[in-house]
């Protein structure tokens, strides 16, 4: 339904993620009042596991678009190939430590999860490459 770029807010001077209504969607009211209602979800969301949304607009062409924190960092995805892609782990400490590492953050994708179940809320677009 979006997509999603690095914008620079220049009135407080930072990277901010700015996610964009398709302009294939841009047309499709229904569409829009679905992205519309993204943006509501996750603005009132207020958890560590879950981006805050800085603000809702439109651009010039009055295709919507919302801001969020940037987050930058590792995907979990690329930790999860990084970890399976080790070729030198001769060390067994170091590799229990890794797995470890993925396994709490993880966890913390299952409480972040919890969070949004125990408001009604359901991402319907969960996976590896979408968690910082």
């Amino acid at each position: 339904l979006g997509e999603v770029f690095v914008a620079e807010d220049t009135e407080l001077k930072r990277d901010v993620a700015l996610k964009q209504i398709l302009p294939r969607q841009a047309g499709n009211q229904t569409s829009r009042a679905r992205f519309l209602l993204e943006a509501e979800i996750t603005g009132n969301l207020e958890h560590p596991g879950v981006v805050p949304v800085y603000a809702l607009g439109s651009g010039d062409d009055g295709c919507p678009y919302y801001a969020m924190r940037f987050i930058r960092g590792e995907s979990l995805e690329d930790a999860i190939q990084s970890y399976h892609s080790e070729s030198h782990w001769d060390d067994p400490a170091a590799k229990a430590l890794q797995l470890r590492e993925l396994l709490q953050r993880f966890v913390a994708v299952c409480h972040t999860m919890e969070y949004a179940h125990s408001r009604g809320i359901i991402h319907r677009d969960i996976k590896p490459e979408n968690i910082m």
